[in-house]
């Protein structure tokens, strides 16, 4: 495997899932997240998160791919402690993703629904941050083919 230094780590939330699952593209965007989290150099199997919660909320509400499909895509992570207190679900997930761009590549995108981005563009902890930035439907897709195609030319440069 390639190893592929990508410009930010993606965090996704239940939000962007519970949008990608009636996509027409679905399967082949959560294969080319698969070869992103597998291929990044700083952070390979953990380049694409989602918090803990976000796997229950998806398996409460029978998300069409089971867990151990989803996490071929993005790698669960227990939400810290330092964070299981707040009570806003996108307080949560935005501090996690300021904390990921403390390493390498020091930057983090929050990948979610568009119905939900005035959520995360109004949540008082992004104000003024530059490291996170939100990414929804269509627009976290090209962030995803994008990425896939760096992916693609490391992996034919190495043949």
């Amino acid at each position: 495997m390639v190893d592929v230094t990508y410009s930010a780590r993606i965090l996704c939330d239940s939000h962007f899932f519970e949008w990608l699952k009636d996509h027409p593209d679905r399967r082949s965007i959560l294969l080319q997240l698969m070869y992103i989290k597998a291929s990044s150099l700083h952070h390979r199997r953990e380049h694409n998160v989602m918090l803990d919660f976000d796997f229950k909320t998806l398996s409460d509400n029978e998300f069409p791919i089971d867990e151990n499909g989803l996490q071929a895509s993005v790698k669960k992570v227990c939400l810290p402690s330092w964070i299981e207190n707040d009570l806003d679900e996108f307080s949560k997930r935005v501090k996690y993703a300021i904390d990921l761009s403390r390493d390498k590549p020091q930057k983090t995108y929050i990948f979610t629904n568009p119905s939900k981005e005035q959520d995360y563009k109004t949540n008082p902890h992004l104000s003024g941050i530059i490291s996170t930035e939100i990414k929804v439907g269509e627009d976290a897709l090209q962030v995803i083919r994008s990425f896939f195609r760096l992916f693609k030319i490391d992996r034919d440069a190495a043949r």
